[in-house]
């Protein structure tokens, strides 16, 4: 660990907070949440909202190890980027450690969104083996804003590891019924044990699949609040695309999963079926095969569905096109060998794990973008089945029982109402204050083209951000 040198006053300063954090955390027995109400007169400028704070074994230098590690929001504020001095500190069992912190885009602010003032940021502490037992709340104490907070410490919920994790950016604003059913029936036949879906804003026709598949327990839903705000102060006008980076990262540390990957709903990665099986028997035998690999790149490609032959009998899905088209990749790791990631690629590696690209002969990101996956002709384009004969069938039942189950009546069709609306609104971002904030530019375009389901409507304290 990185030893700080403290100057006089910052130790002055954080003995007495932290005298008081001891106290605080000795006489409260149960986890306090500043920011239970969106609202909140304690937020300021150089606050940093923090979602949680997990206890993670990772894989350092060949031996495993614990942190604490968090994702929360913050402007950039120079104190917070100083990499020399430390200002955010864990307290408890009469220790107190000094916390790492950095920015997840890199530059502060991310080159990507330049003009958004709430940025993402990665808090991390180094814990000794005998420091984890019995660790279930400790003592954040931040000397930018001289506040300290109670925080829980969150630990997997699940005993027995994942096999492959699928973590899922923040829906918002969603209503594609039929595409998201695709989504979860295709990586669930490729070998996925669970998927983790964040969600702000989604129809209430989706909200029942994904209730469905939650109650069946191949999801796991997150209800991704809005950030706290007051009368003077409201970072949501200024977070990109809800944060979305925080949301993956913290997707990342929910579960034991011995894989994981961040995929968006129009994306899979695709691998030759006949030759190599399901997707996980040919990742898990990559990484058996190479010891130190920590993540794998899958390079672009782009999918054009069969959407004007779409019906119940899912045979579209064997007459679907391939084209080579450029764009970002996407990846599959072992979480525990990663720092952060953002939405393409693993942002940190720990030593001595490597990155490997996978070659285009074994397989490839499928992106059925909204722009391309529905209509256009492709020159040089190569037909590819993204489901077996089985596989369909399997699919043509579980869409009958599912549809009846939840009482969905809707024609079958993707459903792009609200994705042609998000072209138009989104499209000007850049020009316009440059900070991609979907609900200030669209809301009005898109409020009324469904029923909606709000994450703030649900009244619950586990997922908000605490003020610190």
């Amino acid at each position: 660990m990185k030893i700080h040198f403290l100057k006089l006053t910052q130790i002055s300063i954080l003995t007495i907070v932290s005298c008081y954090a001891l106290v605080v955390l000795k006489e409260r027995s149960e986890t306090f949440y500043a920011s239970q109400s969106s609202e909140t007169n304690s937020l300021k400028n150089d606050s940093f909202l923090l979602l949680k704070l997990h206890l993670v074994s990772v894989e350092k230098y060949n031996f495993n190890s614990y942190v604490l590690r968090g994702f929360g929001f913050s402007r950039c504020n120079p104190r917070y980027l100083n990499k020399e001095v430390a200002h955010l500190f864990v307290v408890f069992n009469n220790t107190m450690l000094p916390g790492m912190i950095k920015t997840v885009g890199g530059k502060c602010p991310w080159a990507w969104s330049p003009k958004c003032q709430w940025n993402t940021y990665m808090i991390e502490f180094d814990l000794l083996p005998s420091m984890i037992q019995d660790l279930t709340n400790v003592v954040l104490l931040n000397t930018v804003t001289e506040t300290s907070s109670v925080i829980p410490v969150t630990q997997p919920t699940n005993v027995k590891e994942e096999e492959l994790m699928v973590c899922v950016p923040p829906l918002y604003w969603y209503n594609n019924f039929l595409q998201l059913f695709l989504f979860v029936e295709m990586w669930k036949q490729e070998g996925a044990s669970k998927l983790i879906f964040y969600y702000h804003s989604v129809s209430t026709d989706v909200m029942n699949l994904l209730e469905f598949y939650q109650n069946e327990g191949t999801i796991h839903l997150v209800p991704y609040h809005s950030l706290p705000k007051n009368n003077l102060l409201d970072p949501n006008d200024s977070v990109y695309r809800y944060g979305h980076l925080l949301a993956i990262n913290d997707c990342l540390q929910r579960r034991k999963s011995k894989l994981a990957t961040v995929v968006d709903v129009d994306e899979f990665l695709y691998i030759n079926k006949t030759k190599y099986g399901t997707l996980l028997n040919f990742v898990n035998q990559k990484f058996e095969n190479y010891t130190t690999l920590g993540s794998l790149l899958f390079n672009h490609k782009a999918l054009r569905i069969d959407s004007n032959n779409a019906d119940t009998s899912f045979n579209f899905l064997r007459n679907s096109l391939v084209t080579k088209k450029s764009g970002p990749t996407k990846y599959i790791i072992k979480p525990s060998r990663a720092e952060a990631v953002n939405s393409h690629t693993v942002t940190h590696l720990y030593s001595p794990y490597k990155q490997s690209v996978l070659s285009g002969t074994e397989g490839y990101l499928l992106h059925s973008r909204s722009s391309w996956a529905y209509s256009g002709k492709y020159t040089n384009s190569t037909s590819v089945d993204l489901a077996s004969s089985e596989q369909i069938v399997n699919m043509r039942s579980r869409y009958k029982i599912i549809t009846n189950y939840i009482n969905y009546q809707k024609p079958f069709k993707f459903e792009t109402n609200v994705l042609n609306k998000f072209l138009e609104c989104l499209k000007t971002w850049r020009s316009g204050d440059g900070c991609k904030v979907p609900d200030r530019l669209c809301t009005k375009y898109i409020i009324n083209l469904d029923r909606w389901v709000f994450s703030d409507d649900l009244k619950d304290s586990s997922n908000h951000f605490v003020i610190t």
